[in-house]
């Protein structure tokens, strides 16, 4: 069996470090600040520089996109195209989120779909928010996927992609489904 062993990444403060994921197409590993609005990405399996971005509002994650070297920023207002140092808005979610709500991750599926969650982005709502998905395969159509949801989180397929995992984090509970790859449809959800 082999053995691995963490070690300390960096030594920089986070409000609220979150989204890590490691692109091996590129050898890129990125990560968000929450609260500080900021996306980082490291490249070189990690031995290159910090490359720093502030999108000036609340990110929820950065998922890297079709494009090598590109992402989908769930951010507060919308879902961002971000490439070469600089993002645009590709999907406004104004009509999906309340004023006090922004996404808190995202997870794209084997065929291209984008599952985000939003939340609420202050402590004076009652934590609210929706599972969404937005299908390339559907001409960009944003769907909920699991109404009434709290803080969504942890987003993941199992193997032979016919189960899908859910955490809702203020409901203390990982929640599996079954999962159709052909339509990105969940059902069955047992807790």
């Amino acid at each position: 069996m082999k053995e691995y062993i963490a070690q300390v990444f960096s030594d920089e403060k986070y409000l609220l470090g979150e989204s890590p994921f490691y692109d091996h197409r590129t050898k890129t590993l990125s990560w968000v600040d929450i609260t500080k609005g900021m996306f980082y990405a490291v490249g070189d399996d990690g031995k290159g520089p910090v490359k720093a971005y502030d999108l000036k509002q609340a990110i929820g994650a950065a998922v890297p996109a079709k494009k090598a070297g590109s992402y989908v920023i769930a951010a507060s207002d919308g879902l961002y195209l971000f490439e070469n140092g600089s993002s645009h808005l590709i999907k406004n979610l104004s009509d999906y989120y309340e004023s006090y709500q922004r996404s808190n991750d995202a997870k794209a599926d084997p065929a291209g779909r984008l599952f985000f969650g939003s939340s609420v982005d202050d402590d004076i709502h009652e934590a609210s928010g929706n599972l969404f998905c937005i299908d390339p395969l559907a001409g960009g159509k944003i769907s909920v996927r699991q109404a009434d949801t709290k803080i969504s989180n942890g987003m993941a397929w199992s193997r032979d992609r016919k189960k899908f995992y859910f955490s809702d984090t203020l409901q203390y509970a990982v929640f599996e489904y079954d999962y159709d790859l052909a339509t990105g449809e969940i059902s069955n959800r047992c807790p």
